[in-house]
């Protein structure tokens, strides 16, 4: 089971209502868990689409273009 998180664990107890039973989660988490840590530069920022200055707004929103009825149930499949 992998359970990931961006707080502490120490943080964990305040996000649960019951104290007694966070800490008893917790302690079962922590008895056999490994703790892996990535640090270092995010991807998010890499990702994130940026705006070029030069290219002005659309004049309309941007539109979702409807589906005929067959054709939205052959993509479910």
């Amino acid at each position: 089971m992998i359970i990931s998180s961006n707080r502490d664990t120490a943080e964990w107890l305040a996000m649960f209502d019951d104290v007694l039973l966070a800490q008893s989660a917790v302690d079962r988490f922590k008895n056999a868990a490994y703790d892996f840590v990535i640090e270092g530069e995010s991807y998010r920022p890499r990702l994130k689409p940026t705006l070029d200055a030069a290219d002005p707004p659309p004049d309309t929103p941007a539109t979702k273009t409807r589906l005929h009825p067959r054709a939205r149930a052959r993509r479910r499949r």
